[in-house]
């Protein structure tokens, strides 16, 4: 069996990117619902309903399914990382 080289740090790097990513898509989203609110108020009559109604929630809907994802693949990285700690402690244990 070929051996399979694993570097646990780019594992963590990834995952911090991630997190990070996720973070910031946060905190994107949250600006823009409050810039929404924020125009919301502007209007009137039908402008406002049909916005408010229809479009922004299905964008900010999409947004946030997009950031669940991210955040999932942060959490599978930190899950494979954690796995082959594991795995390395138990190679080292049977082995010395």
């Amino acid at each position: 069996m070929p051996d399979v080289l694993v570097n646990k740090n780019k594992l963590n790097e990834a995952k911090v990117v991630y997190r990070n990513y996720a973070n910031e898509l946060k905190h994107t989203i949250s600006n823009l619902n409050n810039a929404v609110e924020k125009i919301e108020s502007q209007w009137k009559g039908a402008s406002k309903d049909s916005f408010k109604n229809s479009h922004f929630p299905k964008v900010h809907k999409s947004m946030n399914e997009h950031n669940k994802k991210i955040e999932c693949l942060a959490k599978e990285l930190e899950y494979i990382s954690e796995q082959f700690t594991e795995l390395e402690k138990e190679i080292i244990r049977k082995t010395t």
